[in-house]
């Protein structure tokens, strides 16, 4: 079966510190295998539509509370995005969406992230 998007956030699929996916990432990544209203999630990413994004999240049953915790937006940030009343477009924010959701940054056209020596 198929684990769902709270499934994997409830268990903390991260990158380990030399950079390689656990073995759960590794066996399934939702981003690449999910539909968000019949469309790919991997072409609103690709859009980097986030309204579209935190809508399909909630209806994964993700709280409004934990997208708000996992990708440093405010809870009404959050809410906004989410009914279409505002977008997001700076680079910053994508970014922390992305690393907060656990979403390979390529999938939004972000760059990597450079390591510090």
């Amino acid at each position: 079966m198929t684990p769902s998007v709270l499934e994997l956030s409830s268990q903390g699929a991260q990158p380990s510190a030399d950079g390689a996916a656990d073995a759960l990432t590794a066996q399934w990544c939702w981003t690449s295998a999910a539909d968000a209203d019949g469309e790919p999630l991997r072409d609103v990413l690709a859009r980097r539509d986030i309204g579209k994004l935190f809508t399909f999240l909630r209806g994964q049953g993700m709280s409004v509370n934990a997208i708000s915790r996992a990708t440093g937006m405010q809870e009404h940030s959050v809410r906004a995005v989410c009914g279409g009343k505002r977008t997001v477009q700076h680079y910053d924010v994508l970014v922390r969406i992305a690393e907060g959701l656990r979403i390979p940054r390529d999938m939004m056209g972000l760059g990597q992230r450079l390591h510090q020596h």
